[in-house]
C-alpha cells in the first residue's frame, strides 16, 4: 500500500497539514480527526476507487458463478490489449519530429507544434461535453491560462488551430480530464483524430532533455513570445542562442490578433511561444500565416528561467 500511494501521499500530507494549521486553535475539540484518522479515511477512499476502476469492472464482466483465481488485473489487461493492437494509433516520436523540424527550418517551410493539456481540454469541451460551470470548477486556473469561460469564440478558435496545426501534442493520461475529454471533444468539433499528426503533450520537455532543442536553435534567428519572454530571452542569450526579438505580453486569447501582427514585424526562423492556451493559436498562425516554424513552448519557459 505504501509504495502504491507514494505519489498521492504528497498531496494528502499537504492537504492534511493545511487543515491542521487552519484548525490548530481547536485542538481541544475531539470531534476534529487527527492525522491518522485522515490517513485511514484517505486509504479507504483510495482503495475503493482503485477497486471500482479495476477489479470491480472485471468482476462485473465475469460469467455468473465463476471466478478467475491467481490472475492479476494487469495480466487480463495485457491479454485484452493484444486483441486491440489494430486499434492502436501511432504518435510521432522525438527523433522523427526533430528531423522534420530541422528540414522545415533548413528549407524555410512552415511548421507548427502545438500541445494540449487540461486547460485546452476544458476550453474545447465546455458547453459541448461538460457545462461551462463544471469546466470552471475543474479548471480555476483557466483565467491565468488566458481563457475565461464560457467563451464559444475561444473554443472555436482553438478547434480551428488544432485542425490546421502540423503536429498536435496530446496527453498520454487516460484520466477523465485528459484523454477522457480529448477524443469526445475532437469528435464534437468534427475533427477526426486520424486526420491529425499527434505526439505527446510533453514533447517540449523531452526535446530539451534529449538535446534536440539546442540543436534546433543553433545558428537560428529565434523569436520569443509570451509573458516570460524577456526572462527566457536573457537565459537563452546567455547560452549562445541568437534572440532577434521579444513579443510580450500576451493578454489572453482575445489578444492573439494583436500578438500575431506584432510577430509579423520581426524577421526570424523559429518562434518559441509560451503563452498558455493562446500559444496553440499563435503557434499555428505563425506557421500557416507567416510561413515560419513555431513551438508551443509552455512551462518549459518557466523551468529554464528558474534554473
Amino acid at each position: 500500500m505504501k509504495s502504491r500511494l507514494r505519489g498521492s501521499d504528497v498531496s494528502y500530507r499537504s492537504y492534511a497539514n493545511r487543515v491542521t494549521r487552519k484548525l490548530g486553535r481547536h485542538k481541544e475539540d475531539q470531534s476534529i480527526p487527527d492525522h491518522q484518522a485522515w490517513r485511514n479515511a484517505y486509504d479507504k477512499g483510495f482503495d475503493k476507487g482503485f477497486y471500482e476502476g479495476g477489479d470491480g469492472i472485471l468482476t462485473q464482466m465475469l460469467p455468473p458463478f465463476t471466478v478467475l483465481p491467481n490472475v492479476e488485473l494487469r495480466e487480463v489487461l495485457q491479454a485484452g490489449l493484444s486483441q486491440m493492437q489494430h486499434l492502436l494509433h501511432p504518435l510521432v516520436d522525438p527523433v522523427t519530429l526533430y528531423r522534420e523540424m530541422k528540414k522545415a527550418l533548413d528549407s524555410e517551410k512552415p511548421m507548427s507544434i502545438v500541445r494540449l493539456g487540461d486547460g485546452e481540454m476544458l476550453t474545447l469541451s465546455h458547453d459541448l461535453i461538460i457545462p461551462a460551470d463544471q469546466a470552471r470548477q475543474i479548471g480555476p486556473f483557466l483565467p491565468y491560462a488566458g481563457v475565461s469561460l464560457p467563451d464559444p469564440t475561444a473554443r472555436q478558435l482553438l478547434a480551428d488551430s488544432i485542425r490546421r496545426a502540423t503536429i498536435v501534442g496530446i496527453p498520454v493520461s487516460r484520466m477523465r480530464s485528459f484523454q477522457g475529454m480529448l477524443f469526445p471533444a475532437l469528435k464534437a468539433h468534427g475533427i477526426d483524430y486520424r486526420d491529425l499528426r499527434m505526439t505527446i503533450s510533453t514533447i517540449n520537455y523531452l526535446f530539451y532533455e534529449l538535446g534536440y532543442l539546442t540543436l534546433l536553435l543553433k545558428g537560428r534567428r529565434v523569436l520569443v513570445v509570451g509573458n516570460e519572454a524577456n526572462a527566457l530571452g536573457a537565459v537563452l542569450t546567455s547560452r549562445g542562442v541568437r534572440i532577434v526579438g521579444i513579443v510580450t505580453p500576451v493578454q489572453g486569447i482575445h489578444d492573439v490578433d494583436r500578438v500575431v501582427e506584432e510577430i509579423a514585424t520581426h524577421a526570424f526562423d523559429i518562434a518559441l511561444v509560451a503563452a498558455g492556451i493562446p500559444a496553440v493559436i499563435i503557434s499555428e498562425r505563425v506557421a500557416t500565416e507567416l510561413g515560419r516554424v513555431a513551438i508551443d513552448f509552455g512551462h518549459l519557459a518557466n523551468k529554464l528561467v528558474k534554473g
